[in-house]
């Protein structure tokens, strides 16, 4: 019961060290686009977002949904972080319980939770902390040593979910195998048509809510047509040469496990190299994957699950708590306020907008420009937003009569410049209110 408990209290002592844990950071725009679907999912992905590949996650977009409808945009936050954070460390405590003992297992877990990386991916709406969790839960079910036909049916539809958040999980497989296979398994296959069963349950689960939301019943056919276009050509995210690799701290823990490999046996060591292969087979090309901590997320739970001796996991353990020390406030000391401020102004948006897709004007010299660009990312800022340098430049290719503008601006004479700025390309504007920074207004043509 004592490891359980203290396992229970990490996530409360790492947010007390840090408040700023359980909060997106503003620079990053994907959680906040998220955030979006999980306050609007079938009108973004019926009809203002149609066809992007974000509404295909419906693993993480569905519970994430189901959390901020129940409860308080501030509640939920908390409640969906938790959620990821537990479900991961009491995944891997079980999963190298069986593995190893129940004292590495204990301290990897510990280990995890010191690791300012692992609570950066399940502290945001993007999808890795969810496919971290899912796969340790994963773990945690195929290396039981006797595996009922429920736990197969459970392992594929989880299996399904994993990979519906994001296609590279696919990759992972063969490593899940490799703990499978641990013990003899003289019933694979009955074990496979049970998974297959399951898998094939939630995906027609998957495939029945894609219709229902944007009339489509292959539920991940954007994912597949992203993926497939991202594979097919250099990224311009791809960071050049190797030397960005010493200001990458989230690699840490990556170096340390490759360099402690030649002293590690078992299958635990193959399944670290099992999913390291399929990361290397897409760096290696020039895409890009380890340069961002929030893909190199990914290989956190292989190597936490190859943790094999104690002396490991100090050293693992010494450097995730140098780091936590290290990583600043990932916001401000005021997330909690920034946040609140974010949720009530897209509230306010809502409520002007009707149906229709809002247009962001704004100044990046704004003092709180970084909390709009969040706004705008919840509502997908690429095609919302008309530019960062209110009243000049705005984008005119967004621009057209009916469409709604929202300018955010501590300007007194926002609207005015506003309409001295858009006169000579032929529009006016149709004031529609305002509440505190935000003014709201119609696209109309000018007289």
């Amino acid at each position: 019961m004592a490891p359980l408990l203290l396992i229970g209290a990490l996530p409360l002592i790492a947010l007390a060290l840090n408040p700023n844990l359980f909060f997106s950071p503003l620079d990053f725009v994907d959680p906040w686009v998220y955030l979006g679907y999980f306050h609007h999912l079938k009108e973004f992905s019926g009809s203002l977002f149609k066809g992007l590949y974000f509404a295909n996650r419906l693993s993480w977009l569905l519970p994430g949904t189901l959390f901020f409808k129940v409860l308080s945009p501030l509640v939920a936050n908390y409640a969906l972080r938790l959620a990821v954070a537990y479900t991961a460390l009491f995944s891997l405590y079980f999963a190298l319980r069986r593995l190893a003992s129940e004292g590495l297992a204990l301290a990897a877990a510990v280990t995890l939770a010191a690791n300012p990386f692992f609570w950066q991916a399940v502290g945001e709406d993007y999808v890795d902390g969810f496919g971290v969790a899912l796969y340790l839960l994963l773990a945690a079910l195929l290396s039981r040593t006797r595996i009922t036909p429920t736990v197969c049916v459970v392992v594929g539809a989880l299996w399904v979910a994993l990979v519906d958040s994001n296609l590279v999980w696919a990759g992972f497989t063969p490593a899940l195998l490799l703990l499978y296979f641990r013990n003899p398994r003289e019933a694979w296959k009955s074990d496979l048509r049970y998974a297959i069963a399951g898998a094939l349950a939630l995906a027609a689960v998957l495939s029945i809510a894609s219709h229902l939301l944007w009339n489509d019943w292959w539920f991940y056919r954007s994912s597949l047509s992203f993926a497939s276009g991202s594979l097919s050509r250099q990224s311009s995210y791809k960071r050049p040469g190797y030397a960005w690799m010493l200001h990458a701290p989230w690699l840490a823990s990556l170096a340390l496990s490759i360099a402690v490999s030649p002293w590690r046996r078992g299958i635990r060591t193959w399944q670290f190299w099992a999913c390291l292969a399929p990361i290397a087979a897409v760096e290696l090309p020039g895409l890009y994957f380890l340069d961002y901590p929030f893909y190199a997320s990914f290989l956190m739970p292989a190597i936490v699950l190859a943790y094999a001796s104690r002396w490991e996991i100090a050293a693992a353990l010494a450097l995730n708590v140098g780091l936590f020390a290290m990583q600043p406030a990932r916001l401000t000391p005021s997330a909690h306020d920034s946040y609140a401020r974010i949720t009530q102004a897209m509230q306010q948006v809502d409520q002007a907008r009707g149906a229709r897709r809002p247009l962001f004007w704004y100044n990046a010299k704004e003092p709180n420009a970084a909390e709009l660009d969040a706004l705008s990312s919840v509502y997908l800022w690429v095609y919302s937003s008309i530019g960062r340098d209110f009243p000049e430049r705005p984008n005119t290719e967004k621009l057209a009569a009916g469409k709604l503008l929202v300018i955010a601006s501590s300007r007194p004479d926002a609207m005015e410049a506003a309409r001295r700025s858009l006169a000579p390309l032929g529009f006016d504007l149709r004031e529609e209110g305002s509440a505190k920074q935000l003014h709201f207004a119609e696209v109309v043509a000018s007289r």
